[in-house]
């Protein structure tokens, strides 16, 4: 317990407290760092039954929040709770283990730009001087451009925040954290969790390096939740007080970070983000939009794949939250463009969110209530099964009311973007004419021409991304090939295939990136590729040999 020692007074003749030593630098870190700071708050990382610090915080330094946590709590825990309580000016740790150099990284962190943390030196406590120094310098190299100040004592260090930061929040980490922050929001409600054993059926050429299909996934709890006074930024970014929401990153195996941010390790973003080129800066006075908002903004608003898989995916949340707030809007922002697309609003209708119920913010807003649900599908990692049910019904929806007409029983969904090149793109697409193919470009056909064309063709192939994502439309099983390179990790189309039933065939091409020490070099995502006719174009043959007859090919489009 911290207890104070008490000397006499010469003057008053009576017993007055002595500040301990551990309260002598609370007191070095406010006058020296935070003079002037109003309403300081501090979190006390301390045992339950050391009282005598917080005690004195208060009467010392009136109007002080003090906000005490159990040296007990685990990483993550620990984490959530000082995001739960910041911004914060000073945290105090002399826990076990307080003076190791990752955990004053962390710590520090969760203090706002100019705030402070003061820490015990654990096993250096009785080091000689030296010892101590090297140890300083040690934190200095580890924490860099976060760090403005330090000073030493023989049981303490003092570091002072050079950098603002938010720590992230994740997405399987809503329920915990939203316990601990009740002011920041609430659950609303949460679809169980689901094991999911892949429908599809899959057949691959041989590949020079890894590659990995799930046969079966487990789906998370998806939170449908609401924040509270919350900050919606353009790029799906979220915030409140020191804290990256969850929504602000998409649930991806190894995804770290959002297009828009920059990371500070693993656990914290750079408080200011990137603005995207359609969209405005952030303001010092963040205006306020009253009401009730359900958000609906994407790190890549705009982009044809990630509305067709991210946003269509959130948009099981829209009914439960317009039955709870019947004026409820769907909150977009600029981005890859500016105002919404007419195919994405027409899109949106068809998920039952008419244009009207469509509010364009070109940048960041302070919303009063803003409704969050949780993404059905998040590749590689898996989609839940109810969203066959949500592309079938918005499928329809597209149709409705759309005079019936003949599409190509096979379709060949070409590229007419520079992403992924294929750099014999001329000849691969004129063997699959030759084979009664029917080359199309789905950004030239309107919603519903794609609806129909990839509901009625029989066997859909082309090359791997976007285009092919109306493979979603189908009502059955179709027979897919995928023209693809090594390089390119994305498993959309598997993902689709899993719930609707496709029977997949994959022809990897060789990559023009590097790959290296295991594993591809930056880039090799979007690398271009060629097609080789005599390794996977062998495959290829015998798998359009083995589908039967078909009319001849054509261009359309």
């Amino acid at each position: 317990m911290i207890s104070a020692r008490r000397g006499r007074n010469e003057d008053e003749g009576d017993v007055a407290p002595t500040p301990t030593a551990l309260q002598q630098r609370v007191s070095w870190v406010f006058e020296t760092w935070l003079q002037g700071v109003d309403g300081p708050r501090v979190v006390l990382i301390q045992p339950a039954h050391s009282l005598g610090l917080e005690a004195f915080i208060r009467a010392r330094f009136p109007g002080s929040t003090v906000v005490r946590l159990s040296p007990g709590l685990g990483d993550e825990a620990l984490h959530l709770a000082l995001a739960a309580s910041g911004p914060n000016h000073l945290v105090v740790d002399t826990s076990r283990g307080s003076g190791a150099p990752d955990r004053l990284s962390h710590l520090l962190l969760h203090t706002q730009q100019g705030g402070a943390l003061l820490a015990g030196l654990g096993d250096l406590a009785d080091a000689p001087s030296e010892q101590r120094a090297q140890f300083r310098a040690e934190v200095h190299d580890l924490l860099g451009d976060s760090l403005a100040a330090s000073r030493i004592w023989p049981r303490f260090i003092a570091l002072r925040n050079g950098t603002g930061a938010r720590a992230v929040i994740r997405e399987r980490q809503t329920v915990a954290f939203l316990k601990r922050a009740p002011h920041v929001g609430r659950v609303l409600l949460t679809l169980p969790g689901s094991h999911v054993e892949s429908e599809a059926r899959l057949t691959q050429s041989d590949a020079d390096h890894p590659q990995e299909f799930r046969t079966e996934w487990s789906v998370p709890p998806l939170v449908l939740r609401e924040y509270f006074d919350c900050v919606s930024s353009p790029g799906q970014l979220l915030d409140h007080g020191s804290a990256l929401l969850p929504g602000s990153i998409r649930p991806l195996t190894g995804r770290r970070k959002n297009e828009w941010t920059v990371p500070i390790g693993n656990l914290f973003v750079q408080r200011e983000y990137i603005t995207p080129r359609n969209a405005t800066p952030r303001q010092p006075d963040v205006p306020r939009r009253e009401g009730t908002y359900f958000h609906l903004d994407n790190e890549f608003r705009g982009h044809f794949g990630h509305t067709m898989t991210d946003v269509i995916s959130k948009t099981w949340g829209w009914e439960q939250a317009r039955t709870r707030y019947p004026g409820i809007r769907a909150l977009v922002h600029g981005n890859r463009r500016a105002e919404p697309a007419s195919w994405e609003l027409e899109l949106l209708a068809a998920c039952g969110i008419p244009a009207r119920d469509v509010v364009y913010e070109p940048g960041p807003v302070l919303v009063d209530r803003l409704v969050v649900a949780a993404p059905m599908f998040a590749q590689p990692r898996y989609v839940h099964p109810e969203l066959k049910t949500i592309w079938r019904r918005t499928g329809d929806s597209l149709l409705e009311g759309v005079p019936d007409a003949e599409s190509p029983s096979r379709i060949f969904v070409a590229r007419s973007i520079a992403n992924r090149p294929c750099r014999n793109a001329d000849e691969v697409e004129a063997f699959f004419e030759r084979s009664g193919f029917t080359l199309v470009y789905p950004e030239k056909h309107s919603l519903p021409e794609q609806v129909r064309m990839f509901r009625q063709a029989d066997v859909v192939a082309g090359y791997a991304g976007s285009g092919m994502f109306g493979l979603l439309w189908a009502e059955e099983p179709k027979e897919v090939i995928l023209i693809t390179s090594e390089s390119y990790s994305a498993r959309n189309e598997w993902l689709i295939a899993g719930l609707v039933g496709h029977q997949v065939h994959v022809a990897w091409c060789r990559s023009e990136a590097e790959w290296s020490d295991g594993r591809w070099q930056p880039g090799a995502f979007q690398a271009g590729f060629h097609f080789d006719f005599e390794r996977e174009g062998a495959f290829v043959k015998e798998v359009v040999a083995g589908l039967g007859g078909a009319r001849s090919g054509s261009r359309t489009g």
